[in-house]
């Protein structure tokens, strides 16, 4: 299940005692949405890094400051709420760089995302692109005009840019080690990485949001993991 966190709704409040916070931290809706943007400003020095670097592109917008943070907006707060036997997620990509994506633990002792990562032949794009080209022009289903056509595509060389490893084999991307994690741990996952919702047996609570550059018009949809 997934609950926005919207002013409008009470739900909150009602699943509220089921996470397991000490009791001087039941934090409301407002709160909690505030906890969550402040951990992930200071819990990730990534962010901090593509802020830095998207300023001085931009010959040092007018709005930056030493905390090189305040050029990022956050949003899409929602809660994901899991009960019972859950299977996991199909690996996939939420949101594309430079665009970031967090996760609050609001459970304890629950498996955190799995996140996939290429392995060393595979670590640039560009090779990326070529296998991926490559495994194309071996199937006997994709005629030689398909293929130029697909290749010389515009809109398909910006697809591939941003998802062409998902279109690698499952055994050329290695999956990051399952471990369990402890309520208030905090799960940063950059754009354009491949990941996914680990299975669950239990009662599971994450709070998501995104966060992009506010001189940057990159989409900022995502479903959680």
């Amino acid at each position: 299940y997934e609950l926005m966190l919207r002013d409008d709704s009470s739900t909150y409040e009602r699943l509220r005692d089921k996470f397991v916070l000490p009791e001087h931290h039941r934090l409301t809706r407002q709160e909690l949405h505030d906890f969550v943007k402040h951990q992930a400003i200071r819990g990730d020095p990534r962010l901090m890094q593509h802020n830095h670097n998207d300023n001085h592109n931009h010959n040092h917008n007018d709005n930056h400051n030493d905390n090189g943070n305040d050029d990022y907006v956050f949003d899409n707060f929602s809660i994901i709420i899991t009960y019972g036997r859950v299977g996991q997620q199909v690996p996939h990509i939420d949101l594309i760089s430079p665009n970031f994506q967090f996760g609050l633990a609001l459970s304890d002792g629950v498996p955190g995302t799995l996140i996939y990562q290429n392995t060393a032949e595979y670590k640039d794009n560009a090779s990326v692109i070529r296998a991926v080209h490559d495994m194309w022009k071996a199937n006997p289903d994709i005629s030689d005009t398909l293929y130029q056509a697909l290749v010389q595509n515009l809109n398909e060389r910006n697809l591939l840019s941003d998802f062409a490893r998902l279109l690698l084999p499952f055994e050329l991307i290695k999956k990051s080690r399952k471990n369990k994690i402890s309520t208030g741990t905090l799960l940063s996952t950059p754009g354009s990485v491949i990941h996914a919702g680990p299975g669950c047996t239990s009662f599971r609570a994450i709070i998501f949001c995104s966060a992009w550059p506010s001189s940057r018009r990159h989409s900022h949809s995502h479903s959680h993991s």
